[in-house]
């Protein structure tokens, strides 16, 4: 199996680890706005409790700001997405910004009567921790936001050295809020990463218990469950269901006279006769040494009986001029009736595979 890397994401996972991102980023959004109103709240009952209500119509402004916003956030994250929105990244550009200036905006009011610029630092390591975005997309938001927080505070800040402790903690707060931001970018890309590592294993570990290890074709267990699957679609949507069996004729001779190795051979040519002869939606199986078994969905008796012909004429075309070339291929070919289970269906074309064996070999009989 091809080992995943940082690198293979940019070949062959870019676009889903990118919508694994936004579905992570417009979930954090939406909490965030759920936590910015509460923010807002208690902010509001202080700046009440300590008496500039000459604030109190800023924060009514932030109160419609975030309620304007809420709906569309809440809509993004109740609307299931396949593939990430050509337009996700504004919207995670702006969130961020908008936060970081919303929780800069609360800290520079707070210079006139507590002189904290608590919400400012805890938003910014909440945004760095919680946003997995690229490196120049966050770059630019901390640089905007702490822009936007130093020169204003020029403004509502006349004490000096409140002024110079502000900027001097502020900005170690931005610089390890990048680094903050960097790591989580990372853990989150290593987690799709070994995500994506275990659900290959998986999916080569499920292939391994369904296949068989020579051909490649679906195994006896597994072609009969897939039967099994298929009749009953077939019932449900009363569409026709054609099976056929394949048996090759002296093979044990091949064994006999050049060994099992070139048995291997044979059947391998069979297998992939098989695969260039049938259409994609037929399903094959090796349903035992030199048996084969074929599911043809919504196919009928005369359509099933056209593509076994073609696949018997294939394989001795191929098998010509080899030291195999006398070897040909039997086949029984069934449909399915009302009363059939799998394994009378089956049965049925088994039958008939016989029958075919009878008449000389090198035939097919439905």
């Amino acid at each position: 199996m091809m080992g995943i890397n940082k690198q293979s994401i940019d070949a062959k996972y870019r676009s889903e680890f990118d919508f694994f991102l936004w579905q992570k980023n417009i979930n954090h959004i939406f909490i965030f706005c759920c936590l910015g109103l509460v923010l807002i709240f208690a902010d509001t009952i202080h700046v009440y409790k300590v008496g500039s209500d000459r604030y109190l119509p800023l924060y009514g402004a932030l109160y419609c700001v975030v309620f304007f916003i809420f709906p569309f956030i809440a809509f993004l994250n109740k609307r299931r997405y396949i593939e990430r929105p050509p337009y996700s990244p504004r919207i995670e550009f702006l969130f961020l910004l908008d936060i970081l200036i919303f929780s800069a905006s609360l800290s520079l009011t707070n210079q006139f009567y507590t002189e904290a610029i608590s919400e400012y630092l805890i938003i910014l390591f909440c945004a760095a921790s919680f946003f997995y975005v690229p490196l120049p997309t966050i770059l630019s938001i901390l640089l905007i936001a702490h822009g936007f927080f130093v020169g204003t505070l020029f403004y509502v800040q006349s004490n000096t050295s409140v002024i110079q402790n502000h900027i001097l903690i502020s900005t170690g707060a931005v610089v390890i809020a990048f680094i903050v931001s960097r790591i989580s970018f990372q853990l989150k890309t290593r987690t799709f990463l070994d995500g994506k590592i275990i659900e290959e294993q998986l999916e080569t570990l499920k292939d391994l218990s369904i296949r068989d290890s020579m051909t490649g074709l679906y195994n006896h267990k597994h072609i009969c469950q897939r039967l099994e699957e298929e009749i009953r679609r077939a019932f449900r949507y009363d569409s026709p269901l054609s099976v056929g069996i394949f048996d090759l004729d002296g093979f044990k001779n091949v064994n006999d006279t050049f060994g099992h190795q070139e048995g291997d051979v044979v059947i391998l040519r069979v297998a992939q006769t098989m695969i260039l002869t049938f259409r994609n939606t037929d399903i094959l199986g090796r349903y035992g040494g030199d048996e084969f078994l074929v599911i043809l969905p919504e196919t009928n008796l005369e359509s099933a009986v056209t593509c076994s012909e073609r696949f018997r004429k294939n394989l001795l075309e191929r098998l010509q001029g080899t030291r195999n070339d006398l070897l040909s291929i039997s086949g029984g070919v069934a449909t399915l009736k009302k009363d059939d289970s799998a394994q009378s269906l089956i049965q049925r074309a088994d039958t008939l595979l016989y029958e075919a064996k009878k008449l000389g070999k090198n035939t097919i009989v439905w």
